[in-house]
């Protein structure tokens, strides 16, 4: 089991989604990220790849509405 990483003063349990795990199950896929990278993001990482996220699916249900 891996423990949270600390980065500098931030705790990234404290700043993390709920539900992070789908979340870094979705990076993986989508992105293609290593479980080391995974672990090794803190929250600003999160947040960038959160956002690349939101874009990827609302292209993706973009997609679906001129089907």
């Amino acid at each position: 089991r891996h423990e949270p990483v600390l980065h500098g003063a931030r705790f990234f349990a404290a700043a993390a989604p709920k539900d992070w795990r789908a979340l870094l199950g979705f990076f993986a896929v989508e992105f293609g990220f290593q479980p080391s990278e995974l672990w090794a993001m803190d929250s600003e990482d999160m947040a960038f790849w959160l956002e690349r996220q939101r874009e990827a699916v609302a292209r993706l249900e973009e997609a679906r509405r001129r089907v």
